[in-house]
This record gives C-alpha cells, structure tokens and sequence, in this order.
C-alpha cells in the first residue's frame, strides 16, 4: 500500500516531539572480553561477535540522535495522528526496542540482530514513499551505512579457508587415518581368519580322538 499524498509523510519511528529522546541506558553485556580467545571456542566467538553487534547498534543511535532521532523510539499511532501506520506497518521495529532486547539476553545471533535493524529503516521507507523525505532519506542513508558495518561481523563468522600448507597437511593426515584404519580391518580379518581356523582344527582332533575311542571300543567287544 501507499500513502496518500494528502496525508503527511512521517518517519516509521517518529520523534517524540518536544521531548528530548535519550539512547538507552549501557547494555548490561559483559564488555572486557578474555585476554585469550581461543578460535575453536564457540562462546567465546559468539560473545565477540555480539559485542561487535552492541557496538554497530551505539554507533548507529548516535548517527540517528544527531540527524533527527528518527529510529530512537516506537511510534505512537495515536499520539501523532496516523491512524493507519499499522495498516501499512504490521511489523514495527525501532532502536530502542533492539537496544532493549540486546541488553535482556534477546537476540541470539548476528543474523537475528541483523533482521531486526534492517527492519527498522526499512519499514521507514515503506511508510515514507517519497524519495525526497527527509525521513526516507535518513533511513535509506542508516540502512546503507549498517550494511557497511556488518560486513565487519559478516567477516567475523566467515569460516576461515585453510592455506594450500593446511590443505596438505590435513589431506596427509587423512591419508594416514585410512592407512591406519586399514591394517586394523586386516588385522581384526587375520585375527577372526586364525581363530576360525583354529576352530576347525579343534573339531578335526576331537573327531580323530572320538573315532579312535570307538574303535578302540569296539574292538574291546
């Protein structure tokens, strides 16, 4: 749907007019990381990782409070006249509330912290249609400029390509594992091959020894 041109354009997340919007309080997450991190530790990277989403998340606050505080905050439909935001809106978002659920623990991963800032600028350009808004423009400018900083996440989860040595040596080492792997299977073969031929051995010298009593039995009689 669309916006009436008769009706004014407003931000998705419309300023608290008057009132001065703060950036919420500091995020309760732990924010000295261990001196040592290890690379195959998963808690570790993901604390790293979702320290870095906090710190895109005050960096973009900060770029909205200086040109409009535009995203700060959830609108209110009725406190600025647009009965029909939620018609065109069904799934608001705003900085404050990420904000808000990154401090309680909320957001479980980069990709979740990702949607959800993403969605904030892109409902803004959805309900502010005309490209030459202010609002529109801020939000298109934020989107842009987030997309840019979560690269720097992006790189952090990236698994990182083994170098042509690391190739070799974990090839080698497969190699190795099979090599192994296979005189263990002849081994165990050889194994149950001596057994059994030990078995028919035993129950050839027990027939021998059977018939030899039986004929020495019957020439007893």
């Amino acid at each position: 749907d669309s916006v009436n041109s008769s009706t004014p354009l407003v931000s998705s997340q419309v300023p608290n007019l008057g009132l001065a919007v703060g950036i919420r309080r500091e995020s309760s997450r732990q924010t000295k990381l261990p001196s040592r991190l290890e690379d195959n530790d998963p808690s570790a990277q993901k604390l790293r990782v979702m320290e870095k989403c906090m710190s895109i998340l005050k960096a973009m606050s900060l770029k909205d409070g200086s040109s409009g505080r535009f995203f700060l905050e959830p609108v209110d439909p009725v406190a600025h006249g647009i009965p029909t935001y939620h018609q065109i809106i069904t799934n608001p978002m705003d900085l404050g509330t990420i904000q808000a659920k990154m401090d309680g623990d909320e957001i479980e991963s980069p990709e979740e912290f990702a949607r959800l800032v993403r969605l904030v600028f892109e409902n803004a350009l959805k309900f502010n249609v005309d490209p030459t808004h202010a609002v529109h423009q801020a939000a298109h400018d934020l989107l842009v400029l987030f997309n840019q900083k979560f690269r720097d996440v992006e790189r952090m989860t990236e698994k990182k390509k083994p170098s042509k040595p690391e190739q070799k040596e974990k090839k080698r080492s497969q190699q190795d594992d099979k090599k192994g792997l296979d005189k263990k299977r002849k081994k165990k073969d050889s194994n149950v091959e001596n057994s059994e031929s030990k078995k028919i051995e035993l129950l050839q010298s027990s027939s021998q020894e059977v018939a030899t009593a039986l004929d020495a039995l019957t020439s007893s009689l």
